[in-house]
């Protein structure tokens, strides 16, 4: 089950140093789409993200938390940047970062 694999995350967490900004990352997802912990998922990818500011996966998926279950989309956005910056052919974040700037320059239209 998710749950199973969740505290199987947390104890490689404690026991394994050697990629624990992955093992974040992946707790982050789990928290928020297995047990909907909107609070841990945010903290676990904060901490990914903390551990390796340079892990695009992290960083994506940071993103699109903040964006759907949040709906943060203008700090998303920033998230959004930093993943292009670092891989400027990830498709999927330029999709969204784009997106974001529609609904942006259509909210600046609108009485």
């Amino acid at each position: 089950s998710a749950e199973k694999v969740l505290r199987c995350l947390e104890t490689a967490k404690k026991t394994d140093e050697t990629n624990t900004s992955e093992l974040y990352n992946l707790i982050a997802i789990l928290s928020c789409r297995v047990n909907g912990d909107f609070e841990k998922a945010g903290l676990s990818f904060e901490k990914s993200i903390e551990l390796d500011s340079k892990n695009v996966d992290a960083l994506y998926n940071y993103a699109n938390f903040l964006d759907q279950a949040l709906g943060d989309s203008s700090r998303a956005a920033e998230f959004y940047q930093k993943v292009i910056e670092l891989n400027p052919n990830h498709v999927t974040a330029m999709n969204n970062y784009a997106a974001f700037l529609v609904e942006k320059s259509k909210a600046q239209v609108e009485p």
